[in-house]
């Protein structure tokens, strides 16, 4: 099932952000055509939260996972500028109408004062819960841009603070995080810029152990049934890391594929997905490994046309993913494309 358009001119060139709530799923953008909309994914009706929200807003960094606080239910973002905000998705189940219990609110306009009176820029960001009395509850952790180092957020109390506890300079895990995505079992994944080098921060001890992937640099992390897998630039790999630490290369895609980045990643099912950028020219690769039947590997080359695949979901046994007509090496957009959610 293809979708693109969202009537009209909804999807530009560029589809970075996605979260599923429910049966709804977030998509935003930060390109030159700002957006964020809500989709049902039985219908694909639509709602343009832009407008309830009154600006050209677009999300800087991924939606974080929905955290409960005080009865209610968010899901956080970042838009550039203008600081972290929340969308309301209190009550949205599998069965919610897209049109009903989508309500934004401003959750925190100006969070510049943690360390810099510029306009905040976040790299990745993820929620996590920490044995510490101030910062009880929620936090949200990111990584500011400009230096890499890891700041907390409480959402209960306001509380910020610089974690060094997460930084481990010799290892280089500070220098412009990539991805930071939480397990679901109170461990925090950590990529650095351009460095096979990783770390898992333990939220209930505070202890930060240190691992390799294979390739350059780690762009993203998925798990399944309790095992790390990772996606890599820039031979645009898929690697196992074991429990032991040991890392097991399972799919490299530069060779004959043309492929340099792994950017999304997604599990369910016995298996485990991956979308690509291509090192030269334009075409991203749908792939996965089926982990229940002996790491069988599947490669479906340019599977939306001259369109690299940014981000994936998986729900109910189906994978969403969306697309960015950009292609490798600096490649600009080809005239006359626009990305596509796809499932």
């Amino acid at each position: 099932m293809l979708m693109n358009g969202l009537g009209g001119d909804l999807l530009p060139e560029d589809v970075r952000r996605k979260k599923l709530a429910g049966n709804l799923l977030l998509m935003g953008s930060n390109t030159s055509q700002k957006f964020i909309i809500a989709v049902d994914t039985r219908t694909m009706d639509f709602v343009d939260l832009n407008t309830q929200l009154g600006i050209n807003a677009g999300v800087e960094f991924d939606f974080t996972e929905e955290v409960e606080i005080d009865g209610k239910t968010y899901i956080y973002f970042n838009i550039t500028g203008k600081g972290i905000y929340a969308l309301d998705v209190t009550g949205v189940t599998d069965t919610t109408v897209v049109t009903d219990n989508v309500k934004i609110r401003l959750a925190h306009a100006d969070l510049t004062g943690w360390v810099n009176p510029k306009p905040l820029r976040c790299g990745k960001h993820s929620i996590v819960e920490l044995d510490d009395p101030q910062f009880p509850g929620k936090s949200i952790v990111t990584y500011y841009v400009s230096d890499g180092m890891p700041r907390l957020y409480n959402l209960q109390t306001g509380e910020t603070k610089i974690c060094l506890d997460m930084v481990d300079a010799n290892y280089g895990t500070a220098i412009q995080a990539r991805p930071l995505v939480n397990d679901g079992n109170g461990n925090l994944y950590i990529g650095a810029f351009n460095t096979p080098k990783c770390a898992v921060y333990d939220t209930r001890t505070g202890e930060l152990t240190n691992f390799e992937s294979n390739s350059a640099q780690t762009d993203a992390f998925t798990f399944l049934d309790g095992v790390t897998y990772t996606g890599n630039y820039n031979n645009a790999s898929i690697t196992r890391i074991n429990p032991d630490g040991e890392n097991e290369q399972l799919l490299e895609m530069k060779s004959g594929y043309n492929q340099a980045r792994v950017h999304a990643m997604t599990a369910g099912g016995g298996k485990v997905f991956a979308g690509t950028t291509p090192y030269t020219g334009y075409g991203g690769c749908f792939a996965w490994v089926d982990v229940a039947n002996g790491d069988a590997t599947v490669v479906k080359e340019n599977f939306i046309e001259n369109q690299s695949i940014n981000s994936l979901t998986y729900h109910d046994g189906v994978v969403f993913g969306t697309t960015y007509t950009s292609g490798g090496s600096g490649s600009g957009s080809m005239e006359g494309l626009s990305a596509v959610l796809f499932a």
